[in-house]
């Protein structure tokens, strides 16, 4: 079995920010988001200067 870690934090130019990030299964596959070689649940977070609703 391989192991995934998330979680890594390599962008700092927001500091702290609010984030949100769900489990999506699908025809019972875990549903995941894979960019630049890294590996992270579906999800997001606000930006600086940007509203919950934008």
């Amino acid at each position: 079995m391989k192991t995934i870690k998330f979680g890594i934090k390599k962008d700092l130019k927001y500091g702290f920010r609010e984030t949100c990030f769900g489990i999506v299964v699908k025809n019972d596959k875990l549903m995941i988001v894979k960019k630049d070689g890294q590996i992270s649940l579906i999800g997001g977070g606000i930006g600086q200067n940007e509203t919950h609703e934008q």
